[in-house]
């Protein structure tokens, strides 16, 4: 399960930086398009209405002549409220001897496209790396408490799913634990690492676990579960 954790994560990574490229290159069709457009006065000559169960949105439809012809567009940025009136002229901007392939010249026509796909390539690597780099500091955690942490036996309280990771619809399990800390004569609660088999059947007779604890923040922890059996690859 972790080989497919790690899949999981890795595709993502892929496949956001790979939206990023698309989006980057987007955006150099749109700096060219921009360094090489001819300009043309257009005039709003209808909002075309657009519905969804969501949300509704108004696209101006944008009469233009070039090259010696009248050619008709629709924004590409549609808003809940008019943000044109009819009559209302604007200016379109088209490539060199393609006068049909008009777009008006403001910021969603000219780049909501490449911001699209870019931002969601943002997302997707942005919550690649932080997971790599959480998992990667848990994990030395977990190796420093090994070698240096002070190691108390805590009662178990209960083997529960999961709920708030799924793959394939199956849910990990963890041993939650408590301890009564005489220092501070305060209950503490820990939690064990994902365990993505039911381990009831493996718990440590006496229903107490090892937990290690840093002695100078017992809220930095790692539950001892290398007891357990592990998953078949």
């Amino acid at each position: 399960m972790k080989f497919l954790t790690g899949l999981l994560g890795a595709l993502g990574f892929l496949i956001g930086a790979a939206l990023r490229v698309w989006a980057g290159s987007m955006i150099q069709d749109s700096r060219t398009f921009l360094a090489t457009a001819s300009t043309a006065s257009g005039v709003v000559t209808d909002l075309r209405l657009s519905n969804s169960s969501r949300s509704t949105s108004y696209y101006p439809v944008v009469r233009y002549t070039a090259g010696g012809a009248a050619h008709t567009i629709i924004g590409r940025g549609g808003r809940p409220q008019p943000a044109y009136s009819i009559g209302e002229k604007d200016q379109v901007l088209y490539p060199p001897g393609e006068p049909q392939a008009g777009r008006l010249n403001n910021f969603m026509d000219l780049w909501m496209l490449p911001l699209i796909p870019g931002g969601l390539g943002l997302v997707l690597v942005l919550v690649t790396l932080g997971g790599l780099i959480i998992r990667r500091r848990r994990r030395s955690l977990n190796n420093r408490l090994l070698h240096t942490g002070q190691r108390i036996e805590a009662k178990v309280t209960e083997v529960a799913p999961d709920t708030t990771m799924q793959i394939n619809g199956i849910y990990p399990f963890r041993i939650e634990a408590q301890w009564l800390d005489p220092s501070v004569n305060q209950m503490r609660m820990f939690k064990s690492d994902r365990i993505w088999f039911n381990p009831t059947d493996y718990m440590p007779a006496g229903g107490h676990i090892g937990v290690f604890i840093d002695p100078n923040n017992p809220k930095k922890y790692h539950v001892d579960i290398s007891f357990m059996p592990k998953m078949a690859t």
